[in-house]
């Protein structure tokens, strides 16, 4: 067909390869979820995975070991997550730590627990409103 031109539509798109694959098998973690685990104010997953990894190991063991629930109010904080942009450089947050809220007669089970553990950052808040106490735990590196 000579003299005929052909329309041709070309598609363009924006593949964003990874957005759409979890970086975990949260499967592995049985008594979390993975919106337990991501930044509330994203919704992104800790891109810190040998770390977060090491962390969450830890926190099922100890789960497992201990035998009653766990909480979790806080855990990945992706750095533009407002508690994190507030401070001067991300925190503990935004590389593996969570934060835990057990029933009060299990405070101390969890401490000496995480303490056995090896966990290094350590943090208490039990007062105010129950909903806002939590112990914080991390394996930051101490010098």
């Amino acid at each position: 067909m000579e003299g005929r031109e052909e329309a041709v539509q070309v598609y363009t798109f924006a593949v964003q390869p990874f957005y759409f694959m979890s970086l975990y098998d949260y499967k592995r973690w049985k008594n979390f979820t993975k919106e337990d685990l991501i930044c509330k104010h994203t919704g992104k997953e800790n891109p810190n995975v040998v770390e977060f990894t090491k962390l969450m190991d830890m926190v099922q063991d100890m789960r497992n070991e201990l035998g009653f629930p766990f909480y979790i109010s806080s855990c990945y904080r992706d750095p533009t997550n407002p508690e994190e942009a507030k401070e001067a450089k991300p925190g503990q947050h935004s590389i593996a730590a969570i934060d835990i809220r057990v029933d009060p007669e299990n405070y101390f089970k969890l401490l000496k627990k995480a303490m056995e553990k090896g966990f290094t950052g350590i943090g208490i808040n039990c007062k105010g409103a129950y909903k806002n106490r939590f112990i914080h735990l991390d394996k930051r590196k101490i010098s």
